[in-house]
């Protein structure tokens, strides 16, 4: 996470993801992802920076980051990393054709949304984070406390 950094004096307008974050190219986690093209592939990924209250999501049409201004000026670096890391797991798995909103199955049953979150947390063991600021991560306004225990089993 050393080579991460986040470009915090952002606009409400669209950027490459790599213009307001950067290093990503040099973490192993990606690499794995992405192969030998990670780099080209995070240069090519967008993020809309909005005034919205959620962190981030992948905009459903053109599979792009859909970001909050506040959150990425105001929050904590290590929690923006693993989101980070998360919707580039759901990039990859919509530019493979999967569907990421799937409403047959609640948030935290979405095989797309655990795998990101499985991606996301071994990362997050990885760089020393305790299970309890794990479980506090995978907390989110949209799902019930039993459902985030069940993904932070997971």
């Amino acid at each position: 996470m050393r080579a991460f950094f986040i470009n915090r004096k952002i606009l409400l307008k669209t950027y490459k993801l790599t213009e307001i974050f950067s290093g990503l190219e040099k973490i192993p986690c990606l690499k794995r992802l992405f192969g030998k093209n990670t780099a080209e592939i995070l240069n090519k990924v967008k993020v809309c920076v909005k005034n919205n209250n959620y962190y981030f999501y992948i905009a459903p049409k053109s599979g792009n980051i859909i970001a909050s201004k506040k959150y990425i000026q105001n929050g904590a670096k290590w929690m923006i990393y693993l989101d980070i890391l998360h919707e580039l797991a759901r990039i990859k798995q919509f530019r493979e054709g999967k569907n990421l909103y799937d409403m047959k199955y609640t948030y935290a049953k979405r095989k797309t949304e655990i795998n990101a979150y499985k991606f996301c947390t071994k990362e997050a063991k990885r760089i020393g984070r305790s299970k309890k600021q794990i479980i506090n991560y995978l907390k989110v306004p949209w799902i019930s406390k039993k459902d985030c225990m069940e993904l932070a089993g997971k």
